[in-house]
């Protein structure tokens, strides 16, 4: 019986044995799920801080897009303005103009010459008659000089060398 007993009680030992091991395995376990844990939620922290920092950074894009959309557009309207004021109005207007008058349909506001009074050229009074097809000149500022017809004051010295207009 007493090597029964023996037997018996070395089995025991073993299987405490493994038993101790296999605690001492499942505490390490826990020991590593404990720092997985750990690692996993500052992840997620950084995970969220980056989620909000992406959001932040596509509504900044979104508003500098839009910035450079006007931009463009102010940009591209100004290009038509100055295309509007060099071209269109400028050698094309007095084209159609030239053109609408060929036809019959280019009358100024009044039939015939315009007559402007009130012109002050250096204390002088002027009085300029403007034929109609030299109208749109005159609103421009281009009167060319071939147009004054009149000087109603014979006062005017001839040293006089350059002749300015305030209307």
């Amino acid at each position: 019986m007493t090597l029964a007993l023996k037997r018996t009680h070395s089995l025991l030992e073993q299987e405490l044995e493994k038993s101790a091991v296999q605690a001492e395995t499942l505490e390490h376990s826990s020991q590593t799920l404990r720092q997985l844990e750990h690692s996993y939620s500052a992840f997620d922290v950084l995970l969220t801080g980056s989620r909000k920092l992406i959001r932040e950074l596509e509504s900044a894009d979104k508003w500098d897009r839009w910035m450079i959309y006007g931009g463009l557009g102010v940009f591209a309207l100004t290009c038509a303005w100055i295309v509007y004021k060099r071209v269109l109005r400028g050698p094309l207007g007095l084209v159609v103009w030239g053109v609408g008058k060929a036809l019959g349909s280019g009358r100024s506001e009044m039939a015939g010459a315009r007559e402007v009074e009130g012109v002050q050229v250096k204390g002088v009074k002027v009085t300029v008659e403007i034929p109609e097809e030299h109208e749109i000149l005159w609103r421009e500022g281009m009167l060319p000089d071939e147009v004054v017809k009149e000087v109603s004051d014979a006062s005017v010295e001839k040293e006089t060398p350059a002749v300015e207009a305030v209307v």
